[in-house]
């Protein structure tokens, strides 16, 4: 089964005194990296969340937003000493220098100190943790099913282009059995070319088209070429982490669909073995994505 590196999950749980939501948003990375984003409050939290996601997780970047939402009003409170305090000393301004003007309200409330948290602010550690987990819990569930369902939209682009692969190495295939015959003829027309009133010998020019031939030879690439194609068929069938395998295997595939243009001639050989490195990398493009 293939999964995308790319998805996005999100969870949440509540009671009558707070709300936990988790979103979690993951993209394509060639390594294992995890962001928390947690509550000023609860740092502490921060390292056991990434051991869990690193442990669903087995390749990408994760970015993990955990919020609190509490269903009471702002528990902040007006120091009045602190504002009686700043008023007097605008007042000892204002009649020792002669000024003019007001004292706002907007201006003392922006001032350090006015305004406070209270003392007897509720504690919401236990129902946070509590909610936090059920939340994870959503999250990641409709984060797996966010990416399997990319990974199918690959899977479904993937194949078809591994079937073009397959039967353009057919092609290749029916064409380097008769690459003898191409040598011959080119060889027996180069030769009549520089030689027109010498007389040929037949014998020499088979030897010599099967030498060249025999320097093209390329039934071992196109075995190991199929074998690589049918690897990462296999692949895409398991349950495993298969991105950086195929990965390799498609570089294999490239290197032997280029060994097979460098040594055997014929435009149909030319012609296909262009249009399977072509499929290859676009199947490279797409293996990016894939856990």
């Amino acid at each position: 089964m293939v999964n995308s590196m790319t998805g996005y999950g999100r969870g949440s749980s509540q009671n009558d005194v707070c709300k936990v939501v988790v979103e979690i948003r993951t993209l394509n990375s060639r390594y294992q990296e995890v962001h928390v984003h947690l509550p000023k409050e609860y740092p502490d939290l921060e390292l056991d969340i990434k051991r869990r996601i690193k442990k669903e997780l087995a390749r990408g970047r994760a970015d993990v937003n955990c919020t609190l939402e509490t269903n009471k009003l702002e528990n902040v409170e007006v120091n009045a000493d602190m504002v009686r305090h700043y008023v007097s000393i605008f007042k000892q301004i204002k009649d020792e220098l002669g000024l003019g003007g007001d004292l706002s309200v907007s201006t003392i409330a922006q001032l350090p100190g006015v305004i406070v948290a209270r003392n007897d602010k509720p504690d919401f550690s236990r129902d946070f943790t509590e909610h936090l987990e059920k939340a994870m819990c959503e999250a990641l569930r409709t984060l797996k099913q966010s990416r399997s369902e990319e990974g199918r939209i690959l899977h479904s682009d993937i194949q078809p282009r591994l079937d073009g692969i397959v039967q353009r190495v057919h092609q290749i295939e029916a064409e380097e059995g008769k690459m003898f015959a191409y040598y011959r003829n080119k060889l027996m027309q180069r030769i009549r070319e520089l030689s027109e009133h010498m007389e040929l010998d037949d014998t020499r020019l088979i030897q010599e088209a099967a030498y060249h031939a025999e320097r093209s030879d390329i039934a071992e690439e196109i075995l190991r070429l199929r074998s690589h194609t049918q690897k990462v068929r296999d692949l895409l069938q398991s349950d495993q982490e298969i991105g950086k395998q195929i990965d390799f295997l498609l570089q294999e595939m490239n290197r032997e669909i280029t060994t097979i243009l460098a040594k055997a001639g014929g435009v149909l050989i030319s012609e296909a073995g262009v249009l399977i490195k072509a499929e290859i990398e676009k199947i490279r493009e797409q293996i990016q994505n894939i856990e």
